[in-house]
């Protein structure tokens, strides 16, 4: 510690920073090291573990027919995986069957007789892993593989090697942020020895020295400054009472001079920093929207696909983690806008109903998931249609709801509203959120609503959440004429109620869902023939833009900039431009207004198409000459719903494209209405609907398969065991993807009785009835298709 505290400042920073530094990061990388290639040796296990009973199982028929041909077929399959050095097949007395590699001039078998068929160990650089090969309960041998270790060794190698390297590179930061770190704290103090020498040799006290920190060097700053103020004070106090008269006149003119001057700088400074904040956000937005908008794009594409169960549960998380980010910096721009007195409420025909059942939507698979009750009481009295902000409602709605259930494990959610006061042609509403949640504590209760306050510290890491949700909430109510308020008691859950104010509307509820039938959410329009060009820089967001409109059957041209977008317009007629504003070269903003110019783009629609979501940036488009916008990342729904509003087909064409669909159609439709022993819906979903694609699937197994129970019948009185084995196995698989469930079952059954070498009469009947059930139904199905030339 001695030598230690011989050193300079700069130099004992630096060695404390890195005597933390150096541990943690070691111990900590080691710990991923070792917890990783743990795991990568554990699945490596289970995937050998898995493999020895893959193969057991299509190795059991072998060893029942005692077929070693047909064994050593079966073992060749593991050729594939580089890992597996030799394998092994035992029949049931232990004795050696067959051997994957027993190939003139090799080595023979380590073991003629395998005693122990259940074990698995590491030896040296090889796994060893014997499993028994068992059908329905019963055992017929065993099966022991070989495999190399490897892979397992290069990856430890390997983490080794890079967790070295990630170790050097964080103590180098390390040390660079030490030695910025010395910085800030050194250097404020050299200069204050500088000064102080300097006022010591010029005795010039009136000096002073600012620090902007209001840390320990500020104070040591500032009681510097008090130490110059009373020497300066003790000088002055020598004068002469005119002289000192006068200095404090003449001081007292500079102060309000400089407070003045100050005053106007501080105000400068506010408006500056509001402006840049207000810069910043929308920066801030654009370039987080870009990215978000190929995630949820590319997300909601993938859906369109066919997929495992296991990948549509992950594009499902995607969409669902995508959606709270959003919400996210969605909650951040409402709160930047109410701040800055930008957030405005819209007055629109409504329904409560509605809001209600969106909420509902929204809510109740969560509600599902942990077993809460959810109730919603209306009151009937309540005008059917409302005017007001039927969006910025149901935001506030769904805040109250998605807390209450957050901190609700058990129990249920009461939602209500009834009226509270009727003025004229208004009506004040009482809304109350009701739980049975863990409760607020009574002193945190007047904080609730303040800005990025929670009511407990630790609920960022248990329950989540930015903290600006109720502080948002709170003000659009207020906009609504209204208040936000609260009852809880800790464990007994919690009461939040507000009341808002709406106008009633003379519109007849049913002309509202009228208005509302373009809005309906998954509905993708007909729009073929309809010309767009999208004009966007990113390649991702042209992909998804492309692939969402050619849904539709729209023509898509894409440009990279305005420039481009300028040169297509003129040289192409198009429908619509889906723009983009900001890009390299031109932006949409200069790109709009040169399209106007030209005398025949008067009236083309030009939608803005862009991450801009700042207040005050539809009022930009719109001065610029465009007719709409839509924000990323582009919800499918809106985007659709904006194309069907500007595109404004009119009834002839969609009449003439209704027709269309029905003849591509009439084909299948004539025999996909009732197929026996094929479950027809199911059979669809998994050629992602593809009707003519399934009509084809359904002739070819008419033609491959419909002599198939004449040939299992021919073989089992031959007594060729090996050709009813593969026909029926055959058949089992194209049955079952084609929905002949019943068919696959039957199959499945008559295969086990056979392989046991039970009796079969019975169920060889069922399965032919079965078989020629399904053919039956399917008779007319080659010769359909054929004359329709499908």
């Amino acid at each position: 510690m001695k030598s230690l505290a011989k050193l300079s400042l700069r130099h004992r920073i630096i060695i404390v920073i890195l005597a933390v530094v150096i541990p943690v990061v070691s111990l900590g990388l080691g710990f991923v090291m070792f917890t990783d290639v743990k795991a990568f040796k554990q699945n490596m296990l289970d995937n050998a573990v898995i493999t020895a009973h893959t193969v057991g199982g299509y190795a059991a028929s072998d060893l029942f027919f005692g077929d070693e041909e047909a064994a050593r077929e079966t073992l060749s399959g593991l050729l594939r995986t580089p890992a597996v050095e030799d394998a092994f097949l035992y029949d049931d007395e232990g004795q050696l069957f067959t051997r994957l590699r027993d190939l003139a001039g090799q080595e023979p078998a380590p073991v003629s007789r395998i005693e122990k068929n259940d074990f698995t160990e590491f030896r040296g650089e090889q796994l060893h892993i014997a499993k028994p090969v068992r059908y329905q309960g019963r055992d017929y041998g065993s099966i022991y593989l070989l495999l190399s270790t490897k892979e397992l060794d290069d990856k430890r190698q390997q983490y080794g090697l890079f967790l070295l390297f990630t170790a050097l590179v964080l103590i180098a930061l390390a040390y660079l942020l030490a030695n910025a770190l010395q910085s800030v704290i050194s250097k404020p103090i050299l200069t204050l020895a500088g000064v102080a020498d300097d006022i010591s040799q010029n005795m010039d006290y009136s000096r002073r020295v600012q620090h902007p920190a209001q840390d320990e060097i500020g104070r040591l700053y500032e009681a510097f400054n008090h130490m110059l103020v009373r020497i300066q004070n003790q000088q002055e106090a020598r004068k002469s009472a005119e002289t000192a008269l006068q200095q404090a006149h003449d001081k007292l003119e500079d102060t309000v001079s400089e407070r003045t001057l100050e005053l106007v700088e501080a105000k400068e400074q506010a408006e500056q920093a509001s402006r840049y904040k207000s810069e910043f956000l929308a920066n801030m937005s654009h370039e987080i929207r870009t990215p978000m908008n190929a995630i949820m794009g590319l997300a909601y594409l993938a859906t369109k696909t066919e997929m495992t169960p296991q990948q549509s549960d992950y594009l499902s998380k995607i969409q669902l983690s995508s959606k709270i980010l959003l919400g996210i910096i969605n909650d951040i721009l409402d709160f930047s806008k109410i701040e800055a007195g930008h957030l405005e409420i819209e007055k629109a025909d409504f329904s409560l109903q509605g809001v209600f059942d969106n909420l509902s939507n929204l809510v109740s698979v969560d509600a599902e998931e942990k077993g809460i009750a959810m109730n919603y009481d209306i009151d009937k009295k309540i005008p059917a249609v409302l005017v007001g902000d039927s969006l910025r409602l149901g935001q506030v709605l769904i805040n109250l709801v998605g807390n209450a259930l957050k901190f609700t494990e058990q129990g249920s959610i009461n939602v209500s509203v009834k009226i509270q006061d009727t003025k004229e042609e208004r009506v004040v509403l009482h809304f109350s959120v009701k739980d049975t949640g863990i409760g607020i504590e009574p002193d945190k209760v007047d904080a609730l609503f303040a800005p990025f306050i929670q009511a407990d510290g630790s609920t960022t890491r248990n329950y989540g959440g930015t903290g600006l949700g109720l502080a948002i909430s709170k003000q659009l109510v207020m906009m609504m004429n209204g208040a936000l308020g609260v009852k809880s008691q800790p464990g007994r859950g919690s009461t939040f109620f507000f009341n808002a104010e709406f106008e009633c509307s003379h519109l007849p509820h049913k002309g509202l869902e009228k208005q509302n039938l373009l809005l309906e959410k998954g509905r993708v329009p007909d729009l073929r023939g309809v010309s767009v060009l999208v004009v966007e820089d990113s390649s991702i967001n042209q992909q998804v833009a492309q692939e969402l409109l050619e849904a539709t059957g729209v023509r898509v041209t894409i440009v990279n900039n305005g420039v481009l977008a300028v040169q297509a317009v003129r040289a192409k007629t198009f429908d619509l431009v889906l723009m983009d504003i900001q890009m390299p070269e031109m932006d949409g903003y200069q790109a709009t207004r040169l399209i106007r110019k030209n005398v025949y783009c008067k009236t083309l629609p030009i939608i803005a198409m862009t991450a801009h979501a700042m207040s005050g940036d539809r009022e930009k488009f719109l001065a610029a000459g465009m007719d709409d916008h839509i924000t990323k990342p582009i919800d499918p729904d809106v985007l659709y719903a904006t194309l069907t509003k500007w595109m404004a087909l009119s009834s002839n064409e969609l009449h003439s494209r209704e027709n269309n669909d029905r003849q591509a159609i009439a084909v299948e439709d004539r025999f996909l209405t009732t197929l026996p022993g094929i479950e027809i819906n199911e059979s669809l979903q998994r050629v992602g609907g593809n009707r003519q694609l399934f009509c084809k699937l359904l002739k070819e197994f008419v033609q491959d398969h419909g002599d198939d129970a004449s040939v299992v019948a021919k073989a089992l009185n031959l007594g060729e065991n090996e050709q009813v084995r593969h026909t029926l196995h055959t058949l089992r698989g194209v049955a079952a993807s084609l929905g002949a469930t019943q068919l696959s079952e039957k199959i499945e059954a008559l295969e086990a009785r056979l392989f046991e070498g039970l009796p079969y009469a019975e169920l060889l009947d069922s399965f032919n009835h079965e078989f020629y059930t399904v053919m039956d139904g399917l008779a007319g199905v080659a010769e359909l298709l054929v004359t329709e030339k499908i």
